[in-house]
């Protein structure tokens, strides 16, 4: 529940009548569905094993990419902590849903798919990494979902609530033609997610949008509201001294696996605009 994906996901399945349990790391927040979980205190793990849930989806992760690199607690929890926990559950009956990332691909190759070779180049991705061979390992035949992401986007989050404000308003945006990624939407992940919670299939699985710039991206959003493309100033990071320290040249992945076993396709850019002004059009 301390997650922004994670949050709203539970918040959708529990609208769509799913008995769901959250979890939060403030004791405070704490109440009714929501169960206390301190990761580095196995005494909190408690309330969600006796829960015993049939599905437990990992939401919880430390993912800001410089406290990975500078901090050690990162490592503990990312890579430690959160697979410990996950065989715990499975242990009780509960099949556990791990979040990985694209990123544990490098960025240098397109469309990776999810039986080819890794190649983790920050501490965020690497954890990630060991946290996937540590599950394989503690929970081995018992079931148990990986299932790899790329970003996930939101009318609510920068920059995409103020390109959406603007649009409407007659204004121009900027958007950089420089920074890549394969955009997915809170609809497409949480049914996503749901129903490789609920398959019978195990291992690795893709969920994905299509490489795209944001200046692409802004284009398609300024177009589906009937406003022209030149309404979309092209800048780039070098112009706004913006820097990344992950910045890949391939973000998608291949879903071959995936879409084979439950016929979940990547989200289309068309797909992804369209998703976004549909859920800032109810909210008005």
């Amino acid at each position: 529940m301390d997650s922004f994906i994670g949050s709203h996901v539970f918040h959708a399945l529990t609208s769509a009548d799913y008995d769901c349990i959250g979890t939060t790391r403030r004791a405070e927040k704490a109440e009714g569905k929501v169960l206390h979980l301190d990761l580095m205190d196995e005494a909190s793990w408690a309330g969600l094993r006796a829960a015993k849930p049939d599905s437990a989806i990992a939401f919880f992760a430390i993912s800001k990419l410089d406290q990975c690199e500078a901090d050690p607690a990162s490592h503990e929890i990312n890579a430690s902590r959160i697979p410990a926990l996950l065989a715990s559950l499975s242990e009780g009956g509960c099949r556990p849903v791990f979040l990985s990332t694209n990123s544990i691909f490098g960025g240098e190759r397109p469309l990776c798919n999810e039986d080819e070779p890794v190649a983790p180049l920050i501490a965020y991705s690497r954890q990630k990494y060991e946290a996937e061979l540590r599950i394989q390992e503690l929970l081995g035949a018992s079931s148990h979902a990986i299932v790899r992401i790329t970003r996930t986007i939101s009318a609510e989050l920068p920059p995409f609530d103020g390109w959406l404000r603007c649009l409407r308003e007659g204004a121009s945006i900027e958007a950089f033609e420089d920074f890549i990624f394969a955009p997915m939407t809170l609809p497409f992940v949480t049914s996503g997610l749901l129903k490789i919670a609920l398959s019978a299939e195990d291992g690795l699985f893709h969920l994905s949008g299509i490489d795209v710039s944001y200046y692409d991206l802004a284009c398609e959003i300024a177009l589906q509201l009937g406003r022209s493309a030149e309404t979309v100033i092209r800048t780039n990071s070098v112009t706004k001294g913006v820097s990344l320290r992950f910045r890949p040249s391939y973000s998608a992945l291949g879903m071959r696996r995936t879409t084979a076993l439950l016929g979940l396709e990547p989200l289309s850019t068309a797909a992804a605009a369209s998703h976004l002004i549909t859920f800032t059009a109810s909210s008005q």
